[in-house]
């Protein structure tokens, strides 16, 4: 009897696990730029020239090439209101040129 309990609670959290899994991947992306910053105001720009304003206590180098992770804000048509939440440095650039 218990084992039967388990095992229904065990595939309710993995079904409630997959579909949590799925929303957060539909609405968080990444994407690779560099960085420049100005004060606490930094800039992250992508290879299309897209640029996202953000605040940092942390002092990041002078053209630092990161890989950005983004939320779409529920507005997947619209990327000109994405928050940036995370950035990692990648490494440093001099100067881009990226062409697609």
């Amino acid at each position: 009897m218990f084992k039967s309990i388990f095992k229904t609670i065990f595939a309710i959290f993995i079904i409630v696990g997959c579909i949590f899994f799925v929303a957060y991947n539909e609405t968080h992306y990444s994407k690779m730029g560099t960085v420049t910053q100005h004060g606490l105001i930094s800039t992250f720009t992508d290879h299309r020239g897209n640029q996202y304003n953000f605040y940092t206590d942390e002092k990041i180098p002078a053209n630092a090439f990161v890989k950005a992770r983004f939320f779409t804000n529920n507005t997947i048509d619209n990327i000109y209101d994405d928050m940036l939440i995370g950035y990692e440095l990648i490494g440093y650039v001099d100067k881009i040129e990226i062409d697609f």
